[in-house]
């Protein structure tokens, strides 16, 4: 446990070198520009990478992935009916839908799992795959259908989906790797350094967005229950669900992916869709803050 908390302090201090930042010199601009960086830049890097350096006859974790997606449809579908069960208004239906389901899984969960599982790169890579394909295909369509468009919005997700830096990555790498294709020396080293570029400047970002006051009203409930079901019941469900699946540990990175605090993609999404915007702000801070005490718990009792 100790090697672990250690290992993973300097993820931390970085975002805690972005809240100082935007406390003094930085602002909004910084960090839009580093979350740009990001996603369409460092992390495809990363995922090109990653899945271009998988050994020759490595196996594509083909259960893992059917496990994920199949886990993700019951948290939506659970949370979706819950939240129709009690008297939620759509946007806070919405806003514990996707809040619950869809975790940092790139921005942190990368350096995190990688920083504590090595070799871990290309299944966190399809992990990163697998939850921004279902967040762009199932949960778009959620919340594209609550604002009463049904078919209507089918263009603009289907757009979402092809033009997705991360999913053109994973499909760029796979195709790579299939085919045995190569590029040359210079171009795969310039991938690799955007690529070591990516972590640090995101997690400064996170820091960044972190410096943003919690309103303390009656929307704190919501953030502490949805904080308190995203770092540990998801991955406490995963865990019991891995077991049942599996006898091994294959899953290690699954479970600690479902552990990951409240994504900030989340956020641009309540500036376009019925979501609770404060709530939505509230949680990705507060879970990302007591993140750094359950992340190396989940870590150090599954690997």
């Amino acid at each position: 446990m100790g090697s672990i908390f250690y290992t993973v302090v300097p993820l931390y201090v970085l975002i805690a070198i972005g809240a100082a930042l935007r406390l003094t010199a930085a602002d909004d601009k910084w960090i839009e520009v580093f979350n740009k960086f990001g996603l369409y830049l460092g992390f495809p890097a990363i995922v090109f990478s990653s899945l271009m350096k998988i050994p020759a006859g490595g196996i594509l974790e083909t259960r893992t992935i059917a496990c994920n997606i199949l886990f993700l449809f019951a948290v939506v579908i659970l949370m979706h009916l819950i939240g129709r069960l009690l008297p939620l208004s759509t946007s806070l239906r919405n806003t514990y839908v996707i809040c619950v389901f869809y975790g940092n899984v790139a921005y942190l969960g990368f350096p995190f799992i990688t920083s504590v599982i090595p070799g871990s790169n290309a299944s966190v890579s399809i992990h990163i795959a697998i939850y921004v394909a279902f967040l762009f295909t199932v949960g778009i369509l959620m919340l594209e259908l609550s604002k009463g468009r049904g078919v209507a919005g089918l263009p603009s997700i289907a757009k979402n989906i092809v033009t997705s830096p991360l999913l053109l990555s994973v499909v760029a790498g796979l195709l790579f790797r299939s085919t045995g294709l190569q590029l040359p020396l210079f171009i795969e080293r310039s991938i690799d350094l955007l690529a070591s570029s990516a972590a640090p400047m995101v997690l400064l970002a996170i820091g960044m967005f972190m410096v943003r006051r919690i309103e303390l009203d009656k929307s704190l409930i919501h953030v502490a229950i949805l904080s308190s079901l995203k770092l540990i019941a998801l991955p406490l469900c995963f865990l019991l669900f891995a077991r049942l699946a599996s006898s091994n540990d294959t899953f290690a990175v699954s479970i600690i992916e479902a552990g990951m605090p409240v994504g900030i993609t989340v956020f641009a999404l309540a500036e376009i869709y019925p979501l609770e915007k404060q709530v939505v702000a509230s949680v990705i801070v507060m879970s990302t803050i007591f993140s750094a005490v359950t992340l190396p718990i989940l870590t150090g009792y599954v690997v």
